[in-house]
This record gives structure tokens, C-alpha cells and sequence, in this order.
């Protein structure tokens, strides 16, 4: 048996609802505009989740409302999370680890996540033998693993991973009103890999948003469709834990992305720059478009949707965009969410 969990992020608040999974693994649900998360769990203790955008009010989701969660594998990686001997309440997730296990934003998949017991123990079941990130949220603690059969991994935190609770604030530049429904990723650079995703979060209706995250640097990335995005490069510390953002209006002109067969706008596409690590999530609007801004201008942009073949614009010359993006053939054996 299985559920089916949902939790709107309307930038004011969130709201939960589930349902059971029928006996023949289908479910169906309604949704409201705007961002939502799915999450799949099995009375086994195995979950799946994935983040998507809403088009419109009470419309189905997506390309025909389906969207399909994959579980596969009988392996089992468990242990304890301690601190200085001490059992850690929090949530362990399992991702993928390596290029071939990432979204089309560039961010690994997430194969499942489960929070720990009172006395620190975590259990995932049913991986499919192979190789692993195994991370603890919000300390930075981030492992290579290798699960053949029931595997156990226990985790030592230090000191130096213990979280810092980190906030701020984004507002609109010149009117200085704040911004809900604001998109924050925070990234964990360590200088000596891809910077990996450490929490993401949507500002709330003041504009302000709270993450727990171990201290380092950060690559912080902020976007709300109209508005210009910010990167930012972030030392997180216990003396060094807030920041205040002003994002611009975007004034550039539209880009429009399709289906090009049924013709239906989508939801949301990752955004990339040719030679640039990742992307940056592009929600679109229920007509399927989503303003550009002037620093894009000359270079060789990039724009991906899960399932559908990239579409390259070599050198945009500041021009509106109408792409029509092409379902990609299934890849046999692919059963990855």
C-alpha cells in the first residue's frame, strides 16, 4: 500500500492533503496555481518526492495531469546519526551520485528520504544495488556510498556541523515591499566539486525565509517570474547568519516554450547558459511564458524540461522567444522519477 502526500506553497502559507494510493498504483488529486510538492511513501517506509508547478487554479497538472512516481531495488541502507555520542533527530536523504542521476536543472535526483528515530536510527529501503550521496539536511554532511545487499552507514557529526539558523529577507527594489513565493536555493560550495544542493525554500507572505544549514559557503540563488534573479556567493557563520536581498524588475521581453506537439504550455523549464554549471528554474505563466532579462543578451542560452530534448539559442540577441520544445524518445530500461 501506498500514499500520495501534497503540500501547496502559496507564498502566504502551506497546505497539506493526501490520499491513498488505489489497488492498481493510481491516485489522482487536485491542486492550486502555484508551487507544489508530491510525495510518495510506501507502508515499507520508502518515499519519493517531486516538485513541480501548477499551471492554473484547479487545472490538471502538467501534460495531461500524470504524473509518475517509479519505486525499484529490494536493498536496504540504515544506521544511527550521532553528534559527540548523542543520537541526531533530522532527515537523512539518498540522491544520486553521479551527472546520469540529475534533473535537467542540474540538481541530483532525490531516490528517497526518511527522518531518524529518538535514538538516531534511519532505514531507506528498496535501493537497487549501486552508488549513492547519502546526506544529513541542514549540517552539510555529505557522503559517497556504495549499497550492495542491506548496508549500514553510521554518520559522526562534529561540532563544526552543527546547523546555524540562517534568514533573511527579499524585497522589491526601489519600493522596498516584500516578496513572497520567492524561490531560494542555496547551494554548498566547497571549491573542490559541482556545488551541491543544500536546502531550497519559498519566501513566505513578508518576504522572509528560514533554513537550517551546517556553516560554509553557499552559492545563494533567488528568482520570482518579473523579476531580475541574484546569485550570490554566501560565508554562512553563527556571527554571519542573515542576508537582505533586493531583486529588479525584469524588463526584458518574453520567452514562450510549448509542446510542440499538443501545443500545451509548460509549467516550469531550467534555464541555462552555455559553459555555466546548472541552471535556474523558470516558472512560466499559464500561457507558458516567463520574461528574460538584459545580462542574457549574447550568450548562448539553454533551456531543458525533463523528458523533452534541450533547445539551444546561440548568441539571443535580446529578441522574444516562441520555442516549441520535442518530447524525448524513452530510454529502455529508464525508470528513474
Amino acid at each position: 500500500t501506498a500514499r500520495v502526500e501534497l503540500t501547496h506553497f502559496n507564498g502566504k502559507a502551506t497546505r497539506a492533503q493526501g490520499v491513498r494510493v488505489a489497488k492498481t498504483g493510481r491516485f489522482r488529486l487536485r491542486v492550486s496555481a502555484g508551487a507544489v510538492r508530491l510525495r510518495a511513501r510506501t507502508n515499507a517506509g520508502r518515499a519519493l518526492s517531486r516538485g513541480l508547478a501548477a499551471p492554473c487554479d484547479g487545472a490538471a497538472l502538467g501534460n495531461g495531469g500524470t504524473v509518475d512516481f517509479a519505486f525499484t531495488g529490494r536493498s536496504k541502507l540504515f544506521g544511527t546519526v550521532t553528534r559527540q555520542g548523542e543520537p541526531v533527530r533530522g532527515e537523512v536523504r539518498v540522491t544520486g551520485a553521479d551527472s546520469s542521476a540529475r534533473s535537467s536543472a542540474g540538481v541530483p535526483r532525490l531516490r528517497a528520504s526518511v527522518a531518524t528515530s529518538a535514538s538516531g536510527q534511519y532505514a531507506i529501503r528498496g535501493l537497487t544495488d549501486g552508488a549513492y550521496m547519502l546526506e544529513v539536511v541542514g549540517t552539510g554532511y555529505r557522503q559517497r556510498v556504495a549499497v550492495a545487499g542491506d548496508t549500514r552507514i553510521d554518520v559522526q557529526l562534529g561540532d563544526d556541523e552543527r546547523p546555524v539558523d540562517y534568514t533573511g529577507t527579499i524585497t522589491a527594489q526601489g519600493s522596498g515591499a516584500p516578496l513572497p513565493g520567492v524561490y531560494v536555493s542555496l547551494k554548498r560550495d566547497t571549491g573542490t566539486a559541482p556545488p551541491s544542493l543544500a536546502t531550497a525554500r519559498y519566501t513566505d507572505a513578508r518576504g522572509a525565509f528560514r533554513a537550517p544549514l551546517a556553516p560554509g559557503r553557499y552559492l545563494l540563488f533567488a528568482h520570482k517570474t518579473g523579476f531580475v534573479p541574484v546569485w550570490r556567493h554566501q560565508e554562512i557563520s553563527r556571527t554571519n547568519a542573515n542576508v537582505a536581498i533586493e531583486l529588479a524588475t525584469a524588463p526584458g521581453p518574453l520567452v514562450r516554450l510549448t509542446d510542440a506537439q499538443t501545443g500545451q504550455p509548460l509549467p516550469v523549464v531550467a534555464l541555462g547558459i552555455h559553459g555555466a554549471p546548472g541552471g535556474v528554474p523558470l516558472r512560466l505563466s499559464q500561457a507558458g511564458t516567463a520574461p528574460l532579462w538584459p545580462g542574457l543578451v549574447g550568450r548562448d542560452l539553454l533551456f531543458r524540461y525533463d523528458n523533452y530534448q534541450e533547445v539551444r539559442v546561440p548568441a539571443w540577441n535580446g529578441d522574444a522567444l516562441d520555442l516549441k520544445m520535442v518530447a524525448a524518445a524513452p530510454t529502455e530500461g529508464d525508470d528513474a522519477p
